[in-house]
């Protein structure tokens, strides 16, 4: 009986670490595409409404 305690208490911390994984990862990946998305929002707002030249 001990076995299966020491097998499961293995998968559970195995699938924690996983999850643990790869929410840093998604969450960086998540960050990096607001950027992005922002940056081309501002990008494509300058291009149809160019800033006026002050003279």
């Amino acid at each position: 009986m001990e076995i299966w305690i020491k097998i499961w208490t293995w998968v559970l911390v195995l699938n924690l670490v996983i999850f643990a994984g790869l929410a840093v990862v998604v969450t960086i990946g998540g960050f990096g595409n607001i950027l992005s998305m922002l940056k081309s929002i501002r990008m494509q707002n300058d291009q149809q409404n160019p800033p006026e030249q002050e003279e």
